[in-house]
């Protein structure tokens, strides 16, 4: 009866209910500068695509890069380059000069170092002989190497020195003939006068063959 006595009293008039007030204080976490408040956490940030025109210059760079590779590999497989041996660079008689003096100056203390210089002596002049006259000395016994001079015809060829010179060797190197200090001497002068008396001036070297070529053209 009391509730509805209060919506008979009530029915024209509008119902308002008030509550307790209490006061809240806000601490913000901003500068004081900043008075717009921001999301916890940002927005994912979007990766930026790489533009097709640089896309295109950097697949063109790799392109001209992997061609210059292959044409060079190429190219230098078609031209070798050229490998100088270090003993034709010089005329044959300068180089089997050089070998003899650095032969000349080694010591020798026992009778098996004596042979060793003459076999040495030998193979120095066996190898000017193959190099000036383009004979295959180092493969041939003294008598060829006396036969196949004897085809060349040379003014300054004095083939019976040049005879007795090997044969003296050849008993030193082959027959074990234990040699004199004096001929250590002998056979070293003897060998340097014949390289001298039949070298050639103006041969044609890996060093000096381009250069003597240009100032006969020239």
């Amino acid at each position: 009866p009391r509730i509805k006595r209060l919506k008979e009293y009530y029915s024209n008039e509008i119902l308002k209910f008030h509550t307790d007030s209490y006061f809240i204080n806000v601490i913000s976490v901003l500068p004081p500068e900043q008075v717009e408040l921001k999301d916890i956490k940002p927005p994912f940030p979007i990766r930026k695509l790489i533009p097709w025109d640089i896309l295109l210059f950097i697949l063109f760079f790799i392109s001209i890069i992997i061609i210059w590779y292959f044409y060079n590999k190429k190219w230098k497989r078609m031209h070798p380059n050229i490998i100088y041996d270090e003993q034709y660079l010089d005329p044959p008689h300068i180089v089997a000069i050089r070998k003899l003096k650095i032969l000349y100056n080694k010591k020798f203390t026992n009778e098996i170092e004596k042979i060793e210089y003459f076999v040495g002596v030998s193979h120095i002049f066996r190898e000017y002989l193959e190099r000036q006259f383009f004979i295959r000395a180092l493969e041939m016994s003294t008598t060829d190497i006396i036969k196949s001079l004897n085809s060349i015809k040379r003014k300054n060829l004095d083939i019976s020195k040049i005879n007795n010179l090997l044969s003296q060797l050849d008993i030193v190197k082959f027959a074990n003939q234990i040699p004199n200090s004096e001929d250590k001497e002998k056979v070293y002068e003897n060998t340097i006068t014949l390289i001298n008396d039949t070298k050639i001036d103006h041969f044609l070297s890996q060093r000096s063959g381009l250069t003597e070529i240009k100032e006969n053209i020239q």
